[in-house]
């Protein structure tokens, strides 16, 4: 039975992992698309930050 909370926290640590790095490289493309200025990325970097920590 707590092989699957195991489980489930590997996965959502994997998935954090995996979406904090790729954050950066993909925001270029959302200052092409969505016209994003500097405050705007700034926020997005910190949410993530702020939001891994707590998952």
């Amino acid at each position: 039975m707590r092989k699957k909370y195991l489980y489930f926290f590997a996965a959502a640590h994997l998935s954090v992992d995996i979406n904090t790095g790729a954050l950066p490289a993909i925001l270029p493309f959302f200052v092409s698309y969505y016209s994003m200025d500097y405050k705007a990325m700034t926020g997005l970097m910190f949410a993530s930050s702020i939001l891994s920590s707590f998952i």
